[in-house]
């Protein structure tokens, strides 16, 4: 899910310039600090007097929309060029790990997930590191590897990876089987043996 928390028309970073998006760069915040979260970008980006923006940060738990999906934004460096004007902007969050190492799980599978989701929202298929625009080195190479994060990506986007967290999905899992063990109806128990087993199938989950 992306929560929205869009900068107000007027603002420096939200130039307001329509345009049907072509596809999605992706970036790293490079702000080590533990308090950079997405949340705290979307402050920055409704309070900054600069015009840098972007549509979109991630980190480990969230995704917020600063700026509306059909408008540019000052985010790729290529002053009126084809990216700032016609891609849509997404920062990672590298707040939980120190300069110098790779990102942590969590926020990557978020950015996946995130990264999958915007591109269904927009019916993209272009995804790019922040390093085509003018061999900038964003994201940071030793931060994870660019080939594998487009790659989960257009698999998840192709329903080849599993959208459903494996641990959240037995945690139901075993809610319907004691709700399956507590009823003496027959139809509940058919319902909840039925959902149980779509849901192994969905997680990727063995059937037992």
């Amino acid at each position: 899910m992306i929560i929205q928390d869009i900068v107000p028309v007027g603002r420096q970073n939200r130039p307001g310039r329509i345009r049907v998006p072509r596809g999605l760069v992706y970036h790293t915040t490079n702000n080590w600090k533990p308090g950079a979260t997405a949340k705290a970008h979307a402050r920055l980006m409704r309070t900054t007097s600069s015009e840098t923006g972007w549509h979109v940060t991630v980190d480990s738990t969230d995704a917020i929309q600063h700026i509306p999906f059909n408008e540019m934004a000052w985010h790729a460096g290529d002053g009126n060029g084809p990216y700032n004007t016609y891609w849509i902007g997404m920062e990672i969050c590298v707040n939980r790990i120190q300069q110098g190492q790779p990102l942590d799980r969590e926020t990557y599978n978020k950015a996946v997930e995130t990264a999958a989701c915007i591109m269904k929202l927009n019916n993209l298929t272009e995804l790019k590191p922040h390093k085509v625009v003018y061999g900038k080195n964003c994201p940071h190479h030793e931060l994870f590897d660019h080939a594998k994060f487009e790659a989960d990506v257009k698999r998840l986007l192709a329903g080849d990876v599993n959208r459903m967290d494996k641990e959240a999905a037995q945690k139901v899992i075993d809610v319907l089987g004691a709700l399956y063990m507590a009823s003496a109806d027959k139809e509940v128990q058919e319902a909840a043996h039925y959902a149980a087993d779509k849901l192994r199938e969905v997680a990727g989950i063995p059937q037992t």
